[in-house]
C-alpha cells in the first residue's frame, strides 16, 4: 500500500482504491458504488465493502486516511485504521461472498476457475 500511495500522492487525489489483483469478480458496479457513496459524503474517511459483517477489499480510502497508512508497520493491514474509532466510514454489505473470492492458493484458484465457467454475469 506504501509504494503504490508513494506512486499516486503528487497528483493529490481526494481518495484511492485497495484492491487485491487476484479478485476477478470485482465489477465495476462494486468499485463505482464505493466512489459514488464517497462523492456524496465526502467527509468520510473511507468507503468499504464487506459480506458478513467482515470487512474486505476493494476499499476507498480518502486522502486524511494517506499519512496514516504510511505509518503501518509489517503486515498491518488498513482494517487496523477502518477500525478505529477516529475514523468516519461506511461499510456496503454485499450480497455474494463471489465478489471477495481471491486465488491465495490452488484450490482456490481451481474454485475460481469453476466458479468462473458458472457465472454468467460478467
Amino acid at each position: 500500500m506504501r509504494c503504490g500511495l508513494n506512486s499516486v500522492r503528487s497528483t493529490q487525489p481526494d481518495a484511492v482504491i485497495i484492491v487485491l489483483a487476484d479478485q476477478p469478480f470485482i465489477t465495476a458496479k462494486l468499485v463505482n458504488h464505493l466512489i459514488d457513496t464517497f462523492e456524496n459524503s465526502p467527509e468520510l474517511d473511507y468507503v468499504a465493502n464487506a459480506y458478513g459483517g467482515v470487512i474486505m477489499p476493494p476499499v476507498l480510502i480518502s486522502r486524511r486516511l494517506f499519512n496514516a497508512i504510511q505509518s503501518l508497520e509489517g503486515d498491518q493491514g488498513a482494517s487496523v485504521l477502518l477500525r478505529s474509532p477516529e475514523c468516519r466510514g461506511v461499510v456496503i454489505e454485499a450480497d455474494s461472498s463471489l465478489y471477495f473470492m481471491d486465488a491465495d492458493t490452488r484450490k482456490d484458484f481451481e474454485t475460481i476457475v469453476t466458479q468462473w465457467t458458472l457465472n454468467t454475469d460478467r
